[in-house]
């Protein structure tokens, strides 16, 4: 999405006494922005790399993942841990 479409999202709540500071802050499109109030994606910045939680289906594992990977490589990742996981709800 082109830089002049998207919102900062303050990682630690400003109104919570976060910094307004680009350390704390990455680009979202207006429906993602508005997703996380909902508590439906989860985003928080680990050694100064945003991460992403998505919600369970579209991630059952729960794991947090790079946003820059893309939808093909977060699928082609998940369906890899999916091969992985214990057959115990096979029918």
């Amino acid at each position: 999405m082109p830089a002049e479409w998207c919102e900062i999202h303050h990682v630690d709540e400003h109104a919570r006494g976060g910094p307004t500071h680009t350390s704390n802050g990455v680009p979202l499109c207006w429906h993602h922005h508005r997703t996380l109030d909902e508590d439906i994606w989860h985003i928080r910045i680990r050694n100064g790399t945003p991460e992403i939680r998505g919600p369970g289906w579209w991630d059952p594992y729960a794991k947090w993942r790079d946003p820059h990977l893309g939808y093909q490589a977060a699928d082609e990742a998940l369906n890899t841990e999916r091969e992985r996981a214990p057959a115990w709800n096979i029918w």
